[in-house]
């Protein structure tokens, strides 16, 4: 409970509840449907489940939304759901504000965590819990889509300054995290878990059978699928 607390602390009331950083992040370049089918291996999302884990502000939903899918999301962030249900009127009533640790929704095909929303917590089975409600979510053979930092090319290229759009990041290694601390429209600090691919893969396959590894422009893509 403290930790949840804390995190909200964080990430609801500095980081997503700000206008400014929303529209700074919502500015990213979103991943196409494309992008999605040729990592799921699919043809089409048309009349699937699909069901995304710290869904923000709902870009991605939309995205599977128009094309055809049947969606869901989770976010702990009461203004990211506001936001959704405000950019993307037909995702109301398709979003909810919750804890993803706590979440699932039955018979999917799809279970998405994108844009880094893994490794916020401190100890290693808060983090797994994203994993175990992902597995549920999922019918058999059901694919979940994870994508993470690719760690290792950070650390092998490591910037302690740098420019993000509005904010200037300073990075630190610090106890097995990698902490960030933004300064610009409102100043605050980021602390996001070091996993590395062995430790992630090991974590991934006690809730899934196939795990499969992707590398795309310094990010990594897991695909995993549930077989039994």
């Amino acid at each position: 409970m403290k930790n949840v607390k804390k995190l909200k602390k964080f990430w609801v009331n500095i980081f997503f509840d700000d206008d400014d950083i929303q529209n700074h992040f919502s500015s990213r370049k979103l991943p196409t449907i494309e992008f999605f089918l040729k990592y799921l291996q699919l043809d089409s999302v048309k009349d699937l489940n699909v069901f995304e884990q710290c869904c923000g502000t709902g870009d991605i939903l939309n995205v599977f939304q128009e094309n055809g899918a049947n969606v869901f999301g989770v976010d702990i962030s009461e203004k990211s759901i506001e936001n959704a249900k405000k950019h993307y009127p037909k995702l109301a009533g398709r979003v909810f504000c919750d804890d993803a640790r706590k979440c699932f929704f039955l018979s999917c095909e799809i279970v998405l965590n994108y844009f880094s929303s893994f490794g916020y917590f401190e100890e290693d089975n808060e983090n797994e819990k994203i994993f175990l409600q992902a597995s549920k979510s999922l019918k058999t053979v059901g694919l979940f889509l994870l994508e993470t930092p690719d760690f290792e090319y950070i650390l092998n290229n490591f910037k302690k300054d740098f420019k993000d759009g509005l904010f200037t990041r300073k990075s630190k290694i610090e106890n097995g995290f990698l902490v960030q601390r933004w300064t610009g429209p409102k100043n605050f600090e980021t602390k996001i878990k070091i996993y590395s691919q062995g430790e992630l893969k090991q974590m991934l396959s006690r809730y899934f059978q196939d795990v499969v590894l992707y590398e795309e422009n310094n990010r990594l893509i897991w695909v995993c699928r549930k077989t039994i």
